[in-house]
């Protein structure tokens, strides 16, 4: 179990110094795509710990319960907003 605590810091440490970089040397046209792959790795490495710990099961059934709450909050957001305008 440390083992696996101990390369995850690694891989934070890697991926930090890899978005210092990239910010110095992708144009900015280019910069969210490639931000994009970055966050995508870093959220597949949290993610299957979770579903390790909790099972894959439960772990689908929270993270779509979170995204549906999250889809809710920008809509009423936009809403509100859409509103205030008139």
């Amino acid at each position: 179990m440390e083992k696996i605590k101990k390369w995850k810091l690694q891989f934070i440490i890697v991926a930090l110094g890899q978005a210092i970089s990239m910010l110095e040397n992708i144009s900015p046209e280019k910069m969210g795509r490639a931000f994009s792959v970055l966050t995508m790795l870093i959220g597949l490495i949290f993610s299957s710990s979770i579903a390790e710990k909790v099972g894959v099961n439960i772990w689908f059934l929270i993270s779509g319960f979170c995204m549906i709450m999250l889809t809710v909050l920008v809509v009423i957001r936009y809403v509100l907003k859409a509103r205030s305008k008139k």
